[in-house]
């Protein structure tokens, strides 16, 4: 087993920020840690069934175990190329069902596979336009055994993989060209019953203020429209479009079906392969109001933002931008959804960007009642889950690193510290 190191904490984050500064999205916890869910309704509403777990005690507590199985990626760790570190920014991550795992550096553009004890196994892609390189990698599938397939938004294809990092296909996607203004600004690629399905935004003045789930077969083809949801909401501050605060990106997950997260309600859709909705599941829990305090919360971590050698000029016209912004109805409720390998629907609450504190995610039976919630710490990232493992990305700042751990489902487990 390779032990866990504590990565050290680095500042300098405003030079990955400053494009997104304007179009950040704030929180505050929309979800009262006294709300637990156990028991559930079904019921019809217009053909679509509807299962509701309402508040109440007794919801199980599952727990990562504080010791991480693998540790890989920062300083002192295996991974580490000529003093550098494995990963710049770390993306997308999956479980392979043989043992091991890859995971997306959207920096290099790349995917490093890894055994089940953490040493590296292979690398595939990088940047470029060639055969096995990508532009932007937005995606990373499952599709038979070990081999992945990787979704690149700009070059507009899907790369199928194995996990000793081979090329086995290469496959154009008929989709618009990579624009602001036109439909991938960020096509996000998914598996679903042999078939792919890729999200892109709808065209506009503002891309993303809807975004459509698009299903396209094997060979690239487009084969129908699966759902088309709300995206990113904007507010136009002269001539900048700034997302409103408060609005969560969409989120999609593929298994047996198609799920999407329902805008702010604390629900989620199941969608067929004919793009016929089938089934809802939802908690009985209203949004919270946002306020004026959540609103300043915004303000000051935007401004914890920006460098200390930026103009007065252009921090004044950032603080005017802000203070334009209204102070949207409710937080959100939700913003993160995968499927664990027994089909169980992993939600998470949406989190500020400069929260601390543990996130709670709601863990779905296949019947879409609650089964169990999950508390995570605030700097991890869930990426995937298979069994009762839980990869994750870790670490702060500069020294990312990613973490396979270890998922305890009983009452007796140790709870990881919330605030390490």
């Amino acid at each position: 087993m390779i032990r866990a190191s504590r990565p050290r904490t680095r500042g300098g984050v405003w030079r990955n920020l400053i494009a997104p500064v304007l179009l950040a999205t704030p929180c505050a916890v929309a979800c009262s840690d006294a709300a637990e869910v156990h028991q559930a309704m079904v019921f019809d509403s217009a053909g679509i069934r509807v299962t509701v777990s309402s508040a109440g005690a007794g919801t199980s507590m599952w727990t990562l175990v504080p010791e991480p199985q693998v540790t890989v990626g920062g300083e002192g760790l295996p991974g580490r190329v000529d003093g550098d570190h494995l990963f710049g920014r770390i993306g997308p991550g999956r479980l392979l069902p043989g043992g091991g795992f890859a995971v997306v550096d959207e920096m290099a553009q790349r995917v490093v596979l890894f055994h089940e004890d953490g040493s590296q196994r292979a690398t595939f892609g990088g940047g470029g336009d060639g055969p096995g390189e990508f532009r932007v990698v937005t995606g990373l599938a499952g599709v038979a055994g070990d081999t992945l397939v990787a979704f690149d938004t700009v070059n507009r294809r899907a790369t199928t993989f194995t996990a000793d990092g081979q090329l086995v296909s290469l496959v154009p996607l008929e989709t618009e060209p990579y624009s602001r203004e036109g439909a991938l600004l960020r096509g996000v690629g998914y598996v679903f019953r042999e078939t792919w399905a890729l999200v892109d935004a709808s065209p506009g003045s503002f891309a993303r203020d809807t975004v459509t789930l698009t299903l396209f077969d094997l060979d690239g083809r487009r084969i129908r429209q699966l759902a088309r949801v709300p995206g990113l909401r904007f507010y136009g501050v002269g001539q900048r479009p700034v997302i409103m605060p408060f609005t969560p990106e969409p989120a999609f997950a593929t298994g047996v079906a198609l799920y999407h997260l329902s805008g702010d309600r604390f629900e989620y859709t199941v969608v067929d392969v004919d793009g016929t909705v089938t089934h809802i599941g939802r908690l009985d829990v209203e949004p919270a109001a946002a306020t004026a305090g959540d609103m300043q919360s915004w303000h000051r971590w935007l401004r914890s933002q920006v460098p200390d050698d930026i103009p007065a000029a252009v921090l004044a016209d950032l603080d005017r931008t802000f203070q334009a912004v209204p102070t949207p109805e409710a937080l959100p409720a939700l913003s993160d959804l995968l499927l664990d390998g027994d089909d169980n629907v992993w939600v998470g609450e949406y989190r500020p960007s400069w929260a601390r504190g543990a996130r709670r995610w709601y863990v779905f039976d296949p019947a879409h009642r609650l089964e169990a919630t999950v508390m995570v710490p605030g700097h991890v990232r869930v990426l995937d889950v298979r069994g009762d493992h839980v990869l994750v990305a870790a670490g702060e700042d500069l020294v990312p690193v990613v973490q396979v751990m270890e998922l305890g489902r009983g009452p007796d487990t140790l709870a990881l510290p919330v605030n390490p």
